[in-house]
């Protein structure tokens, strides 16, 4: 199994992520239109205030990645079920 990529869909990252390089965190969910979304928060300790940002999820024959503007955030798998890396964000566990 060693180098194999996984083709990640979007209802297999359902769930709730937390960031393990200190990005924000976020939680992947389906919508009552059927679409996947992302809802990344983050919460600045200093001022107790928390900001949200929602995305929708976007699948292709690699797999899935959301778009912030222009730039594409492809979903990798590092191997492991409870491990993700979003290209630009970071690695991610399960929670």
């Amino acid at each position: 199994m060693g180098n194999e990529r996984m083709i990640l869909s979007p209802g297999s990252l359902a769930g709730g992520w937390e960031s393990l390089d200190g990005s924000p965190d976020f939680y992947i969910f389906r919508d009552s239109s059927g679409d996947y979304r992302l809802l990344a928060y983050s919460l600045d300790a200093e001022y107790g205030r928390g900001s949200f940002s929602l995305y929708r999820i976007d699948g292709d024959g690699e797999g899935c990645h959301i778009r912030i503007g222009t730039k594409e955030c492809r979903f990798m798998s590092e191997g492991c079920p409870h491990i993700l890396h979003v290209m630009g964000w970071g690695r991610y566990m399960r929670n």
